[in-house]
């Protein structure tokens, strides 16, 4: 059901706002929406080329970061940063991405990040950049009921 509202409000990519901050305690259901976005993505982007996920509870490597994010993309409209876990990730890489969404806030953006937190323990800053230039949604935990 979550996953039809997601589709029905996100049509095509083009439509796309530049981030995406998702929100939850539960790495379950944040892995269920990352699984959701490349659903909707699928057939959209080439997933090859223009769709890279940074995990902060592991080493970012930040060359690596600025690399993808400075490429264009040659077969996509857009290309999509997914990065988990940004309350694990440095200080700077935090900033650079604050820095970037402001700069694709208006309106110049070839990149659509999808940012994803288990706590809200991240730079204030960050939530700042995301509201004006995108989405933050906290995502509940679904109860399930046993018999």
């Amino acid at each position: 059901m979550k996953a039809d509202k997601l589709k029905k409000e996100l049509l095509k990519l083009e439509e796309l706002a530049p981030c995406y901050l998702y929100i939850s305690t539960s790495d379950s259901v944040l892995e269920d929406r990352i699984e959701s976005v490349k659903k909707f993505l699928k057939g959209k982007i080439n997933f090859d080329t223009d769709f890279k996920i940074f995990n902060g509870a592991e080493e970012i490597d930040e060359g690596e970061f600025n690399n993808y994010i400075s490429t264009p993309s040659l077969f996509s409209l857009k290309k999509i940063v997914v990065i988990k876990y940004i309350e694990k990730v440095s200080a700077s890489l935090q900033k650079k991405v604050i820095n970037l969404i402001s700069l694709n806030g208006k309106g110049s953006a070839n990149v659509i990040f999808i940012i994803t937190a288990l706590k809200q323990k991240f730079n204030p800053a960050l939530l700042d950049a995301v509201r004006k230039a995108g989405k933050v949604i906290q995502l509940k935990q679904e109860i399930e009921l046993s018999e």
